[in-house]
């Protein structure tokens, strides 16, 4: 039965976007607080839900379907936009009204596309994210931020029309815009139907950033504010993975076979490109994107290994961890860039010496980016890892042994580049030191990021608890 109070988060979101849009230019010191802190408050409202029992549920006639899955990224995504929202706060924006206001109208376009349940409202809430992103890019004041806006918005209209193209396509064949409904009607594969699937396929590629389309994402974060790129690589691209697990495990529930072989095949192109250009950066934000194209394809490969129902759960859980370990990981780096003042490796020389705490949180999330021991980023690889196994033995596809060992050994090439982070902090010479390290909001989203990924690298059971759970219903 439908209930639209399960979209209660998202309905106060959009209030207090419309209100921070239209009468925050009279109060613009108050917007960074009122947009941050009220971010944390509506996650406290879905938490509250979940007290309650309400953890799922539909609206507007099952074009909105809220399980533990939806229920978990929407938790995430609020959490992560209110970091974000912090490292704005951090940066004191020229128009604190936009740059707050847009941000939330990204995260409601985001929380959109993690309850979607119907082509329209994955469509809108996709539109409503990239159109959000485009104005907030802008609002940089990085030489290039033009430029970057520039490409955000012509690569998310050629996305867009692809993936309208691929969904008007589906509507065609199986007369409905459910996914459920589409699920019943499109049993069968045949050409139409695979033409289909690759449209709806590349729309959502660019989303992800996986590699062909991922040429927009390293100079949209350069040229971005810290703020944005953290959002940008952390938040909207956790929304946008959640968008394609829930198109292809429940609009393509039954045609799995259909779309793994293409999903594998942008897994490996994302490694390998995201892997060997982020060796090749010294610009730290570009470094930083291109790891995200990386941690998509290690996402694509536990979307491959979920492609089979005795290895689902698994692959889920890894798909999980490692969107959210990489989240906090990247989130901790841009606030410890936004505290270290640094732009390239050589600004971080000698941070050591300068500011010793600052050093030490910006090292612990680079080990969480590399998922080495001591970070939670590692349990996320090993089940990744375990994942791919059982689909093996499960699926008598002995090819997707390489793709483990090809996990494997690309973890030791983003370890070998994360790692350049605390090299130029240790190893190399630097100023003599300061007083000391000034409190602010970069800071505090750091040590929270920081603490996280070792904590649950200490206590790997509440991570696997909390994912586990969501892997029980989209």
């Amino acid at each position: 039965m439908d209930n639209a109070l399960v979209l209660l988060p998202e309905f106060l979101l959009v209030l207090l976007s419309l209100a921070i849009l239209a009468f925050g230019r009279h109060f613009p010191r108050q917007v960074p607080a009122l947009a941050t802190f009220g971010l944390v408050a509506v996650f406290g409202v879905l938490v509250g839900q979940a007290m309650t029992g309400a953890v799922g549920g539909s609206a507007f006639a099952q074009a909105v379907q809220i399980g533990p899955f939806a229920w978990l990224i929407r938790g995430i995504v609020l959490l992560m936009a209110a970091a974000s929202s912090a490292i704005a706060w951090g940066e004191a924006p020229r128009r604190p009204d936009l740059t707050f206001g847009l941000l939330l109208a990204s995260v409601v376009g985001a929380l959109g596309v993690s309850v979607s349940a119907d082509t329209l409202i994955l469509y809108l809430g996709l539109s409503l994210m990239g159109m959000a992103l485009t104005g907030l890019v802008a609002q940089g004041r990085e030489p290039g931020a033009k430029e970057a806006s520039l490409k955000v918005f012509l690569f998310q209209a050629v996305a867009g029309a692809v993936l309208l193209f691929g969904l008007t396509w589906l509507f065609g064949l199986g007369g409905s815009t459910s996914f459920v409904d589409l699920a019943a009607a499109l049993q069968t594969p045949d050409t139409l139907l695979t033409f289909a699937m690759l449209l709806v396929l590349g729309g959502l590629a660019f989303t992800v950033a996986a590699s062909p389309f991922h040429a927009w994402l390293p100079d949209a974060t350069e040229g971005s504010s810290l703020a944005i790129g953290s959002w940008l690589l952390g938040g909207a691209g956790l929304a946008a993975v959640a968008g394609l697990v829930r198109v292809l495990m429940m609009l393509f529930a039954t045609n799995t076979g259909l779309w793994a072989p293409y999903v594998t095949g942008l897994a490996v192109l994302s490694l390998l490109g995201g892997g060997l250009l982020a060796l090749a950066q010294s610009d730290l934000r570009r470094m930083l994107a291109f790891s995200a194209v990386g941690t998509s394809g290690l996402v694509l490969l536990a979307l491959v290994a979920a492609s089979h129902p005795a290895s689902s759960q698994e692959g889920l859980m890894a798909l999980l961890m490692t969107a959210l370990t990489a989240g906090i990981a990247t989130l901790g780096l841009f606030a410890g860039l936004g505290a270290a003042g640094a732009r390239s490796l050589t600004d971080l020389t000698g941070l050591h010496r300068r500011a010793p705490g600052l050093a030490l949180a910006l090292s612990a999330c680079a080990l969480a980016l590399a998922a080495l021991p001591l970070s939670g980023a590692f349990w996320a690889r090993v089940t990744l890892v375990r994942s791919l196994l059982v689909y093996v033995s499960q699926s008598m596809q002995f090819s997707a042994l390489a793709l483990a060992l090809l996990a494997m050994a690309l973890t030791v090439l983003a370890a070998y580049t994360a790692l350049r982070i605390p090299k130029a902090i240790y190893l190399s010479p630097g100023a003599a030191p300061s007083e000391g390290e000034a409190p602010s909001a970069h800071g505090v989203v750091l040590w929270i990021c920081a603490f996280l990924s070792v904590f649950f690298f200490v206590a790997p059971a509440l991570l696997w608890s909390v994912v586990g759970s969501a892997t029980k219903g989209f």
